[in-house]
């Protein structure tokens, strides 16, 4: 299976207008829409993207643990996907929310298919987790075209395993942000105050982290000199400043899939490290195990 094998399927379709819901909001999904927007512009593709909406908008793009347990009893949409217009596919960007980890991605994808049953649907490289939804339930009953896109072979065989309905078709594909030109995104980065020869310690601290503190405080007792933070979240640093830690680093270590792809694309080393399922290990097989500057830690 290629590794472009989205690109085909746009190249394909270059005479058809694409309609997409963006479901995250951090500094490496911007990279995952950015990369689309790639592809879809040097195709000349018309592409339509919209954030969903959730009503309860205090919980953000970071929905709470509780709230994700009523999205998976919720019978009806919980979601509102604006119009997408006179579109002739619409779907889901790329990212790790059609999981059960997450969750909103699902809903989302609910809502596509209930609003708009007579397009086709793509979801674009995913990374695909089920523990408790029954996924081949949710696309049952559905008879346009289903498209579904996975970054790595974790998700491919978790999909391939499941009863599909004949109208779905699986995908392996690499993750859009390898779309995108590290040249590029240098002149994007911010000028910052850092002096360049740091290493940056970019973990996060959420529901997929598995990296245990004390590797944490290793790398900050064994480094000269360290920058730490979770750089890909849009609370705390700009997108020029993301770009620009990870550009002026000497070696970058993290657990943010984003932050690993970024510092392939900018050419600075990097140690990307496991996270709570294999969403940075598949990927990292999938598309980054050649990589010059990019190695893999296993949960230590």
């Amino acid at each position: 299976m290629s590794k472009s094998s989205f690109v085909e399927f746009v190249e394909t379709r270059s005479d058809q207008r694409f309609g997409l819901v963006e479901s995250g909001g951090n500094h490496g999904d911007r990279l995952i829409y950015e990369g689309a927007k790639a592809v879809f512009d040097r195709n000349e593709v018309s592409l339509t993207n919209e954030p969903y909406y959730h009503p309860q908008k205090r919980f953000g793009y970071r929905i709470r643990r509780e709230l994700n347990e009523r999205l998976m009893n919720a019978t009806g949409p919980l979601f509102r996907i604006p119009d997408l217009g006179n579109v002739d596919i619409v779907g889901v960007h790329g990212g790790a929310n059609v999981n059960d980890l997450w969750g909103h991605g699902i809903y989302v994808l609910r809502t596509l298919l209930d609003q708009y049953p007579n397009r086709p649907l793509v979801v674009l490289p995913h990374t695909f987790w089920f523990t408790r939804t029954d996924f081949t339930n949710i696309l049952a009953g559905s008879s346009q075209p289903i498209h579904l896109f996975c970054r790595e072979s974790y998700s491919y065989s978790l999909l391939d395993a499941l009863e599909l309905p004949e109208n779905v078709s699986i995908y392996r594909s690499d993750d859009t942000a390898f779309h995108l030109d590290g040249t590029s995104l240098r002149e994007q980065a911010n000028s910052i105050d850092a002096d360049p020869g740091y290493d940056l310690l970019g973990f996060r601290d959420d529901r997929e982290s598995v990296v245990p503190r004390s590797e944490v405080e290793r790398l900050r007792e064994t480094s000269d000199r360290y920058v730490e933070g979770d750089i890909s979240s849009k609370s705390d640093y700009n997108y020029g400043t993301f770009l620009a830690l990870v550009d002026q680093a000497d070696t970058v270590y993290t657990d943010r899939l984003h932050v690993g792809i970024l510092s392939h694309l900018l050419e600075t080393e990097a140690v990307l490290y496991e996270n709570a399922y294999f969403k940075t290990r598949g990927v990292y097989r999938y598309s980054l195990e050649d990589s010059e500057y990019v190695t893999f830690e296993s949960a230590i």
